[in-house]
């Protein structure tokens, strides 16, 4: 039974991949710290177990609706929140894009805080939240705020205890 289930899956990836790509794990970030390549080494440990990542690089072309499809088309989602990352409207957009996922098609998320606590990003206070405040007449910022606690709500880590 257990080999009809993972054929099953295997063949709803590939029909729901068919028009685009499909990823196992999404992964958003902002602002890392130059000396702290966490977000690279769990991208380069993903590879190599031959996991799918979908991670906003350079590379890859910074259209929103090309990224709303690859969130759209990830099953598992990576958050790596830092004290930079509300500073831009844009991840604030992918974190309620995630938590919409999430609810519709119970995907996993995991947020992993990197040298931001928790509590922070939670309530929105600190630098994080100074950079919060910066979009404070922005019609999503309701959006973005419960957005914000949902993500905190899930498992994670705080990278910056481990160091």
């Amino acid at each position: 039974m257990g080999l009809v289930v993972d054929q099953l899956e295997k063949a709803l990836d590939y029909q729901q991949g068919s028009s685009g790509f499909w990823h196992d794990v999404y992964i958003t970030f902002r602002h890392q710290n130059p000396e702290c390549h966490v977000v690279d080494d769990v991208c380069a440990a993903l590879h190599q177990g031959d996991v799918s990542t979908y991670k906003d690089e350079v590379t890859l072309p910074r259209n929103k609706s090309a990224l709303l499809k690859a969130i759209k088309r990830s099953r598992l989602f990576v958050i790596f929140f830092t004290k930079k990352f509300a500073a831009n409207s844009w991840y604030l957009d992918e974190v309620a894009k995630i938590i919409e996922c999430m609810k519709e098609k119970r995907h996993l998320i995991l947020s992993v805080f990197l040298y931001v606590s928790r509590s922070d990003v939670r309530a929105q206070k600190g630098y994080f939240g100074e950079l919060m405040s910066e979009h404070d007449r922005h019609p999503k910022m309701e959006v973005w705020r419960n957005a914000l606690v949902e993500a905190t709500n899930e498992p994670g880590l705080e990278y910056s205890k481990f160091r």
